[in-house]
């Protein structure tokens, strides 16, 4: 996209510049002139008059060329501010048609997630824009081609502890389950700073204080996310202060994580959906009484649709179950929060100390 001559600043310039011209060139000429006569000039001038005439002429050509100086700056600074507004436009024209792609292409489904990578970090000459944090080095986006699921944290450069300890163990849960090289999913954080201030020293600090309290890829430095891409991420996905993860709200995706990390713990969980749209969760027990109870709550499927009856069912057996969360966090995890609400009620809740037995059954049985 380039300066066209449509635009009404590029169509100003473009008819000022004859007179531009003409200026510059009899600029240059009275220039000349000045400099021709004054190198001419000799010592030996014996006539008063003569004297005085060549001082009068040489103020006159002075100030002849000071007043084009001044005519010259003037439009010199006038096509200044025409090519000002001209780049303004096409940056807009930029901005537009870069948010018309980035929309466009979260609207739609990709098998190859690089293409969302490389509109939101936008490594530009910098081939490694990522930190690992196994390896502790710089690394391409290469490294993160094809993977299960890729997560997006998007957030400030400072979150809670309760936040990072959430996350940190569904990520460690997902590797037990698969592998560093192919675990479910892989996290990837995207710091955002404010684009209306300079970055400094102290933010510096924060983000690298930050990155080591992570377990996962981040982008290796916040200034590689384009601030174009920051308004994006405002405007689409609402990011003011609280982190989100992928395009949601991170508040509303920690508390049902929560839900379910305790359902786990306490038996089992499952999950409705329609395509890949989530419709409910819950417990494993009222989850699987809902269609077992069919019979009482079908009769008005025709009017209502299944969806709606079954939320409907679900969430008056949820209530009349009560079911309150716990969480459980090793002696050793690195972060266990000094306090949560529960995600259900949304109570503080109490903080208990347990001791827990695992034994490895097959060894016991060889004892025996």
């Amino acid at each position: 996209m380039c300066i066209t001559p449509d635009m009404s600043a590029m169509s100003s310039a473009i008819n000022t510049i004859p007179t531009v011209v003409y200026w510059n060139i009899r600029g240059i000429i009275t220039c000349a002139t000045q400099i021709a006569h004054l190198t001419s000039m000799g010592h030996d001038y014996k006539v008063i008059w003569d004297f005085w005439y060549e001082i009068s002429s040489t103020e006159m050509q002075s100030w002849e060329l000071s007043s084009l100086t001044s005519k010259i700056d003037h439009m010199h600074e006038f096509l200044r501010r025409q090519l000002e507004n001209c780049n303004h436009i096409v940056e807009e024209k930029k901005e537009i048609e870069f948010r018309r792609s980035f929309n466009q292409l979260f609207e739609t489904g990709h098998m190859d997630n690089m293409k969302i990578l490389k509109i939101l970090i936008s490594p530009k000459d910098d081939i490694q824009p990522l930190f690992d944090f196994n390896t502790k080095i710089k690394v391409s986006l290469e490294v993160l081609r094809r993977r299960n699921v890729l997560l997006l944290l998007i957030s400030w450069l400072d979150m809670s502890c309760e936040e990072l300890s959430i996350l940190e163990e569904i990520y460690n849960e997902s590797c037990i389950h698969g592998s560093r090289t192919n675990a479910l999913y892989e996290v990837v954080w995207i710091p955002i700073v404010d684009p209306s201030v300079n970055y400094t020293k102290e933010m510096d600090r924060k983000f690298e204080e930050m990155n080591e309290k992570m377990s996962w890829y981040s982008v290796s430095h916040p200034s590689i996310i384009d601030k174009v891409v920051m308004k994006c991420i405002g405007d689409r996905w609402h990011f003011r202060k609280s982190p989100i993860l992928m395009g949601k709200e991170l508040s509303p995706i920690m508390q049902q994580i929560k839900k379910l990390l305790s359902y786990d713990k306490d038996g089992s969980w499952a999950l409705l959906c329609r395509g890949s749209k989530i419709l409910t969760n819950g417990h494993g027990t009222t989850m699987m009484q809902t269609p077992s109870d069919f019979d009482m709550w079908k009769k008005d499927i025709e009017t209502n649709g299944f969806d709606f009856l079954f939320m409907e069912y679900h969430d008056k057996l949820h209530v009349a179950a009560n079911n309150c969360c716990r969480f459980e966090f090793p002696i050793a995890a690195s972060r266990v929060p000094d306090g949560m609400r529960c995600p259900e009620c949304h109570r503080f809740m109490e903080k208990y100390i347990a001791f827990l037995c695992f034994h490895d059954q097959d060894g016991l049985l060889e004892l025996d």
